[in-house]
């Protein structure tokens, strides 16, 4: 409503302005019409009724501004794609010495693209030059006097080339022995016919086809033993005759080439020529030809230099011509036209050939016949019946020009149409005789890529050979070192061996020396109680012999050192020591206690002495107990050694013959090495039955020849097979000798082993006791009730053992319900958290999120456009006050302030003065 009063309340004042509009541009059109009718010294320029000359200036220098900036951005672009096609020009164009160009059939599809290369490189060119002096050299130096391996020898030519030396040939030698042999004429015709002979089989077994159209290199046979040198020499060739092959093939492409160009010419008039005799015939008789041929055109791939060059019709945009440029091109057209006219005016040449000629000049007879036979002047004028004897005449005259005209147009309308039938076919010949060549180069491309490819498979060949030779050498040589580190480790395993013998031997003497001292101890025990009752003898004879039942069969030897230095002590168990010490020491100490059971006739010291004496003889009984099992750790140690050096010799032996394998074949993949061959394909049997013209291009061969082959291959296999089956035989029977021999050898060992355990072990009193007992048949001396102590203290123990297991698998199980349950709350938060999340992406504004991100970005262009004008505020301030600085100091100087002090004036009203005068 308020747009609408407002609309209302201006109208009148915006018709009235459009009114005022109005008339204004009625009066300067109408003073623009009168300064156009004025004189040319009244006239003023437009510019002069221009009411904004402001505003039109304004606009004029934007615009200006704007084509400036245009330019620029043009010219910078020109500039930059212009350096960029340079590079590219100058790294990928330039270099190349062949450019790739393919050939079209004309009027087809077959295409034919030669070969692309770039400039040798002058390194590669020396090196050929040295690889074929360094070949020709050493094959003039040494000539005919090679070895070759892979022939068969006699034994007697064998040993003749084992023994002929090596004779150096020299230039004059040669020259001396060819002018000797002149005269041997036969012999030099049979030299010649075996050279060619052994030219066409080297050739055969080259094992490429690059003879059929280069001149080979000297290639090192494929027979030959190749080092790492003669495989680089013959690689080097296999690469030159590649290239060889594709300058080859690019000749006889340009050849081609240059033919399509002189063909492409001749279609062009041919074609030319069917275009004019089409328009005789549609000028004369008012018809056509059956068919124009169309224009053959290059392809671009034929024309590889319109790659980098740019025509005028492929730029779709007009070229830019400023005024200047236009106002020059018109007056040299306005000149050429006017240099034509002259031209023509300035008949002089035509008329003096005319008059030289006597004209005489030659008019053409189709020409001729093209022009109709003027009527007589009475059959324009006059009736038929008004004819005189002379205009008959004229008319008859006229009916056989007539007459004529029509059979010579009749004549030159066969004349035409056999041109054209001679032209078209003229036309196909061509272009099928062309068609058929590029065809026959389309099939020698098929031939030299299948020579290049041999050549390629010659080189990949030569490099899997030396690469499977170095990787032989390599595994020969780790094989080596794997040999040198085992023969290490086994002087080391020596070493240990020889010390731990020693050990054994000092643990076997301190054993012996136990045993000894126990034996002594009887006797020193009937010593000390020699003046007592053979009654309490006896008595204490069992009181000493008394030992705690307890299973000390799981300690170690320092257990036992231990264990006996305590009971020789008297003291408490150690901290460290296994609860078998402690419970046996707490047995012992229990012993020590004088039981009831003991007479009182014994006194005191006897008591006393009779402990002392027993807890020796346990220590003895407990040393030898250490001894025994230190000295069959030592001998476990020792068996571990040996069997280690036994294993290490036994590596050492299977290396030795890997290393002799390899060697072995090695040198039979030298000797029968693997050779490429080009053979002929289609040589199939055909069946017997069928028409003649199936064996058309058969060579025919007798069944005998072909039975006779077969029963020569069939008895060479019999003898294969029967070799083969008495070599298998011969293995199995030597494999079946070295079983049993190793059966008898671990036999053998198992005895030796045995007789080792039983020579180490030591009989003690209780065990030759007991197999006295049991040689006897007497009843073992436990009693009942004893072994069913021992039995439940096992049972004790091991049910000791499982109740720790079953308490520490109760909480292991416990720790797991423990993780299950924290797992499943972990798995509800992270389900509760993915809802959540899921939750809120739905609930997602995305359109208010991007509203606050630009609102947060246009507010931060704000700050920074706020603290961009503040900085140049405080600039501009500081310009200001810089400013105001200069012109007081310039006002001082023109107009000086002398300084005065007032009689009322202190010291602070000064200092206040002087600050703001600074």
């Amino acid at each position: 409503m308020q747009l609408k009063e407002e609309e209302e309340e201006s109208r009148e004042q915006k018709t009235a302005i459009l009114n005022d509009f109005e008339e204004l541009r009625n009066k300067v059109k109408k003073l623009l019409d009168e300064n156009e009718a004025s004189t040319e010294i009244e006239k003023l320029p437009i510019a002069a009724f221009d009411l904004d000359i402001k505003g039109r200036d304004h606009k004029l220098k934007v615009g200006r501004d704007i084509c400036e900036n245009l330019r620029l951005e043009f010219e910078h672009n020109i500039n930059e794609t212009k350096r960029v096609s340079k590079w590219i020009r100058k790294n990928f164009w330039d270099p190349q010495k062949v450019v790739a160009k393919s050939l079209y059939a004309i009027f087809d599809e077959m295409e034919v693209v030669n070969y692309p290369s770039i400039a040798e490189d002058p390194d590669d060119v020396l090196f050929l030059k040295y690889i074929n002096f360094h070949k020709k050299t050493a094959y003039s130096v040494l000539e005919n006097d090679r070895f070759e391996p892979w022939k068969i020898y006699t034994e007697q030519e064998l040993q003749m080339e084992a023994s002929k030396k090596h004779n150096i040939y020299r230039e004059q030698d040669k020259r001396i022995h060819l002018l000797m042999n002149d005269w041997e004429l036969e012999d030099k015709e049979e030299d010649l016919k075996r050279f060619k002979y052994e030219m066409e089989e080297r050739k055969a077994v080259n094992g490429t086809t690059t003879h059929r159209f280069i001149e080979s290199s000297p290639y090192y046979p494929q027979f030959g033993y190749y080092g790492f040198a003669q495989t680089k020499i013959n690689n080097r060739f296999f690469l030159h005759d590649c290239t060889k092959l594709r300058d080859f093939f690019n000749n006889k492409f340009n050849e081609i080439y240059a033919l399509k160009e002189r063909e492409m010419n001749v279609i062009r008039d041919r074609i030319e020529r069917i275009r004019y005799i089409d328009s005789e015939l549609n000028i004369m008789f008012n018809k056509h030809v059956p068919h124009v041929p169309t224009d053959p055109v290059w392809h671009w791939q034929e024309r590889p230099e319109s790659i980098i060059t740019v025509r005028r019709d492929e730029i779709k945009a007009k070229p830019y011509i400023s005024p200047s440029a236009m106002e020059i091109l018109m007056k040299q057209a306005a000149e050429e036209e006017r240099i034509r006219k002259l031209l023509l005016a300035d008949d002089f040449r035509e008329r003096a050939l005319m008059a030289m000629m006597n004209g005489v000049l030659e008019v053409r007879w189709e020409d001729i016949i093209k022009i109709d036979v003027p009527k007589p002047a009475c059959m324009l004028a006059k009736k038929p019946e008004d004819y005189t004897s002379e205009d008959i005449l004229a008319v008859k005259q006229y009916e056989k020009d007539v007459q004529f005209l029509k059979e010579e147009r009749e004549r030159y309308h066969r004349m035409l149409d056999a041109e054209y039938l001679k032209v078209m076919e003229q036309l196909k010949e061509g272009i099928d005789k062309f068609n058929g060549k590029l065809n026959n180069l389309f099939h020698m491309k098929m031939d030299i890529e299948a020579a290049i490819n041999q050549l390629y498979l010659r080189y990949v060949r030569g490099l899997l050979l030396v690469h499977h030779r170095i990787m032989t050498f390599e595994e020969e040589n780790s094989l080596k070192k794997r040999i040198a580190d085992k023969e290490d480790y086994e002087r080391e395993m020596d070493e240990h061996i020889k010390m731990f013998q020693n050990v054994h031997q000092k643990v076997t003497d301190k054993y012996t020396s136990l045993v000894s001292k126990e034996k002594a101890f009887a006797k020193k025990f009937k010593s000390e109680f020699y003046h007592m009752h053979k009654v309490q003898m006896e008595i204490l004879e069992r009181q000493c012999n008394r030992r705690p039942r307890v299973n000390l069969r799981n300690l170690e030897s320092s257990d036992f050192y231990e264990l006996a230095e305590d009971v020789l002590g008297g003291k408490g168990a150690r901290i460290y020591l296994p609860s078998e010490c402690k419970d046996y020491l707490r047995i012992l100490h229990n012993f020590d206690i004088r039981p009831v059971t003991v007479p009182p006739s014994i006194d005191a010291s006897n008591w006393e002495n009779l402990i002392r004496l027993r807890r020796a003889k346990i220590n003895l009984e407990l040393m030898i107990r250490g001894a025994q099992s230190e000295l069959m750790d030592v001998e476990a140690v020792l068996l571990g050694f040996e069997q280690k050096m036994e294993k290490c010799k036994i590596d050492m032996e299977d290396m030795k013959k890997d290393i002799v394998e390899k060697r072995m074949r090695q040198m039979m993949e030298d000797l029968d090495v693997e050779i490429q061959l080009v053979l002929k394909m289609g040589q199939v049997e055909i069946d017997l039955e069928g028409e003649l013209t199936d064996s058309k291009h058969a060579v025919l061969v007798s069944k005998t020849t072909i039975d006779s082959a077969n029963s020569y291959i069939r008895a060479a296999g019999e003898c294969k097979l029967k070799a083969l089956n008495n070599l298998l035989s011969f293995q199995r029977g030597t494999l079946l000798k070295q079983w049993q021999h190793m059966c008898r050898k671990k036999n053998l060992e198992d005895l030796k082993e045995d007789l080792r355990f039983t020579e180490s072990t030591t009989v003690t009193k209780e065990m030759q006791g007991y197999l006295k007992r049991k040689a006897k048949g007497l009843p073992d001396d436990k009693t009942p009730q004893q072994l069913d102590d021992d039995i439940e203290a096992v049972k004790r123990k091991f049910q000791k053992a499982l109740d720790e297991e079953r308490s520490r698998l109760e909480a292991v199980e416990k720790e797991i319900a423990n993780l299950k349950v924290k797992n499943e709350q972990l798995d509800r938060q992270i389900l509760e958290m993915n809802m959540a999340r899921c939750d809120m992406e739905l609930r997602r504004d995305i359109v208010g999120e991007e509203r606050q991100k630009e609102h947060l970005e246009r507010k931060v262009k704000m700050v920074m456009h706020r603290s961009a004008l503040v900085k140049k505020l405080q600039e501009n301030y500081a310009e200001l006050v810089e400013l105001q600085t200069e012109h007081e100091l310039l006002r001082l100087k023109r107009y000086p302030t002398f300084h005065f002090r007032m009689l009322d004036e202190n010291e602070e009203t000064r200092k206040n003065v002087r600050t703001n005068l600074c």
